[in-house]
């Protein structure tokens, strides 16, 4: 499922002729047998057309927009028809324009090499009626738009939306060489319910996604780790800690000064950074004008003692069951709250980093705020979570054969 663009977003390309199929191209549906041909949408489809987009999609889109895909010869809108009845069961709608014209979010999908100018194929709509899904027809509909893209050579990707819980799509495009770029938290709004969506992108014609980390450790890992795994580990841990990421072996975080132990076995997990701008994300939307917040970090004495870090532990099945208790609380207590997020961390947490986060969104701030205070109030008392404090002169002793002074079991108060 795909959000159309506003026309006034939209710029024209200038093409270098109009889009060209055969019309006289015909297919035969291998389950039904039925025969298909393939035509541009012309006026007086506006109706055929929303009555399948009603079907297909849980949005509704202005009238004006199916004028638009009718008239505007800058859209690739292709239909596949019933060769005897002409009835369309499957469409195609995409639109040709510079990367600086998408949205914002959406401009990521190209490397920062490539210009704001740089043309991009934004499709908004790839459907097929219902009985006639399975048969390979929407394939066939995206590669009529590939090969028209491959023909005009400057288009760089290609890319749509997608609801985050539409399992099918999403399949169907990986299946396609699409990768998933983006994610859009709140992007489609469903009967007043706000969905996070996806974003995919397919690369054409030298096209290249942004560099990143992911892809460094995906390119570069398989060779690495063939020629000294544990030099590797080591350097992913410096580099990893120094910008905000965990570096985790076998489900134990590495600290800065911890000897890697790796064999063939290793399990190794790259960790983003915790709390923050994730769970803003997620509680952030266009009908709140508050969000607040508390986070809570490891600091380093407690009653006059050097504490060089923490360790939490939890009764999960029993801690996930109390935190969706309090987040219910919360909304019956404070009417006027729209969103929550909260997360907390296990395992070790050195100083100064983040072991709990909790966020609130609601239209107006009293009661985003009475809410955050009531939630991490609750969770200190409520949540089966317990914290270790381990100190410097457990540390500090290489044999660690200390008593249990050297460190404290609690309560996560």
């Amino acid at each position: 499922m795909q959000t159309p663009l506003p026309s006034s977003q939209s710029i024209t390309v200038n093409l270098d002729s109009p889009y060209k199929i055969s019309t006289e191209q015909l297919h035969v549906l291998p389950t039904s047998n039925i025969s298909i041909s393939f035509r541009f949408l012309r006026p007086g489809d506006q109706s055929e057309v929303k009555s399948l987009c009603c079907d297909w999609f849980p949005i509704e889109y202005p009238d004006l927009w199916y004028d638009d895909i009718v008239h505007d010869p800058k859209y690739f809108a292709l239909a596949a028809c019933e060769t005897n009845t002409q009835r369309i069961i499957g469409l195609v709608v995409a639109d040709i324009l510079p990367l600086g014209s998408c949205n914002r979010e959406d401009q990521q999908i190209l490397h920062k090499s490539f210009s704001l100018t740089t043309p991009v194929c934004y499709i908004l709509i790839l459907g097929v009626e219902k009985e006639y899904r399975r048969q390979g027809l929407a394939g066939i509909l995206l590669q009529h738009l590939l090969n028209t893209l491959h023909e005009r050579a400057t288009c760089k990707a290609v890319y749509l939306h997608v609801l985050y819980s539409n399992k099918q799509a999403i399949k169907f495009y990986q299946s396609k060489q699409f990768q998933y770029r983006v994610h859009l938290p709140h992007y489609y709004c469903i009967k007043g319910d706000n969905f996070d969506g996806y974003c995919f992108a397919l690369y054409i014609n030298g096209g290249y996604p942004p560099f990143t980390l992911g892809d460094f450790v995906s390119n570069w890992w398989i060779y690495l780790i063939g020629t000294n795994p544990c030099r590797l580990i080591q350097t992913l841990k410096s580099f990893l800690t120094t910008n905000s990421f965990r570096l985790a072996v076998n489900q134990q975080y590495l600290l800065e000064t911890d000897l890697v132990k790796f064999s063939e076995q290793s399990e190794v997990a790259l960790l983003p950074p915790f709390g923050g701008d994730e769970l803003y994300k997620r509680v952030v939307a266009p009908s709140c004008g508050a969000v607040s917040s508390f986070i809570g970090i490891t600091r380093d004495n407690f009653e006059g003692r050097r504490v060089s870090r923490l360790s939490y532990e939890a009764y999960e099945p029993m801690a996930l069951q109390e935190l969706n208790r309090l987040c219910d609380d919360a909304r019956r207590q404070f009417a006027n709250i729209e969103h929550i997020a909260i997360c907390h961390r296990l395992g070790d947490v050195s100083i100064s980093d983040i072991s709990v986060a909790i966020y609130v969104s609601g239209p107006h701030r009293r009661d985003v705020l009475d809410a955050v205070s009531f939630l991490i109030e609750q969770l200190k008392t409520n949540v089966p979570i317990w914290k270790k404090e381990i100190y410097e002169d457990y540390e500090d002793n290489s044999n660690n054969n200390m008593s249990t002074s050297s460190y404290c079991w609690k309560e996560n108060k």
